[in-house]
């Protein structure tokens, strides 16, 4: 996992791109595992 800029889309529709992003591999086997750091993000 590592933090982004944002991508030229999130520029373009000036999608708050004062926020953080990160970017990871994903093996699309593990979406409850990525539903967990989607809840203990948005707790932050």
């Amino acid at each position: 996992m590592k933090v982004i800029e944002p991508t030229p889309e999130d520029r373009e529709d000036d999608d708050c791109v004062h926020l953080p992003r990160i970017a990871f591999a994903f093996d699309r086997k593990s979406f409850g595992r990525l539903r967990e750091l989607i809840n203990r993000l948005n707790c932050l």
